[in-house]
């Protein structure tokens, strides 16, 4: 059977703990070669070129492995947060299964390769969970909320955190508490705000379909330096460009620990709902800072070749004349122009 695995980005993208970031801010937290190699040259709208859409909602299990396996080579880099970890287990015999989150993802165990067994867990422990992150525990194979559930917050308590170990807890531990409440983890140590639950006649513990995953911390603050220019990318203007890295402007962003990679401005890091998203612009082809989420569109940094680049091949390329950034087919290799390294920042 195939491995039932779901990444699905919310517009709105992912909530985080300003405390988890250590953040200190008031009240949070077809065109050809030719034409591609003249300076200022136009370029064609994506459509016409772009190759079949992979399905960002719902990866394949090769490509969540693989983008898991590129998150996991970059652990102890600065700037990086590595991926949490989940362990469910039944008590009875030890029985367990163990997989690694991605933001916005969900296990289905009623069609699961990771050994995941359905309807048998009865508690869950997590390695390296993040401050705020959200886990469901569903008695829905698709964690849509239809079953008996528990929700809960990560929510370690003043002076521990960002990231720490969770030991086994009860799948229920949130069952008939309202939301809000802090909660305890197995081992009697504050871990978690409830964050809601249904009950719908049958116990969660032994009925446990589905894990999801939400709102983990992202990576970062990183800065974007063109390997040509040695000039930094605005994160601070709705068409970002490169500017002198050490003046006024703001050079700022944050990845995502989702499936896409997703970069976002730093400056909208604790406002989920207004997460600014480095992405394209189709009309006219140059690359844009906007809070409209668009997945196959949205840029995420390849550390294998140092682009900018999206899903479907498209790399950002700064302008010769003007203060934008171009958007092209990756194919066309524009050399170090098209190359920028990336660089962790202090944080804020």
């Amino acid at each position: 059977m195939k491995l039932s695995i779901k990444v699905m980005h919310a517009f709105q993208g992912v909530a985080i703990r300003a405390a988890a970031l250590g953040l200190s801010i008031a009240g949070c937290f077809l065109f050809s070669a030719t034409a591609l190699a003249q300076p200022g040259a136009s370029i064609l709208p994506i459509a016409a070129s772009a190759p079949n859409a992979p399905d960002v909602a719902h990866p394949s299990p090769e490509a969540v492995a693989a983008r898991i396996r590129e998150l996991d080579a970059q652990k102890g880099e600065p700037g990086n947060r590595a991926l949490p970890t989940i362990v469910m287990r039944r008590t009875g015999d030890g029985k367990q299964c163990t997989f690694t989150a991605l933001d916005d993802m969900y296990v289905n165990f009623h069609n699961d390769e990771f050994g995941c067994d359905d309807n048998i867990y009865n508690t869950f422990e997590v390695v390296g969970a993040h401050e705020g992150m959200e886990i469901d525990i569903e008695g829905s194979p698709n964690c849509d909320g239809r079953e008996v559930y528990a929700r809960y917050i990560v929510s370690f308590g003043p002076g521990n955190g960002p990231i720490a170990n969770i030991p086994p807890t009860s799948v229920a531990a949130a069952s008939g508490i309202p939301a809000g409440q802090i909660l305890n983890d197995g081992s009697g140590k504050r871990a978690f705000i409830a964050n809601g639950f249904r009950s719908t006649g049958e116990s969660l513990p032994n009925a446990v379909s589905c894990v999801r995953i939400k709102r983990l911390i992202p990576n970062g603050p990183y800065r974007y330096k063109n390997k040509e220019s040695g000039l930094c990318l605005r994160s601070d203007v709705s068409r970002p460009y490169p500017a002198t890295c050490t003046g006024p402007a703001d050079f700022s962003f944050y990845e995502l620990n989702d499936f896409v990679g997703s970069i976002i401005s730093a400056d909208s890091v604790t406002s989920p709902t207004q997460f600014r998203y480095l992405r394209i612009d189709t009309l006219p082809d140059v690359v844009i800072l906007s809070t409209s989420y668009l997945g196959t569109g949205t840029y995420r940094y390849d550390t294998t070749t140092s682009w900018l680049k999206t899903i479907l091949g498209k790399c950002a390329t700064p302008s010769t004349i003007d203060n934008h950034v171009n958007v092209h087919d990756c194919q066309y290799d524009q050399g170090t122009r098209m190359q920028w390294t990336r660089e962790a920042l202090p944080v804020r």
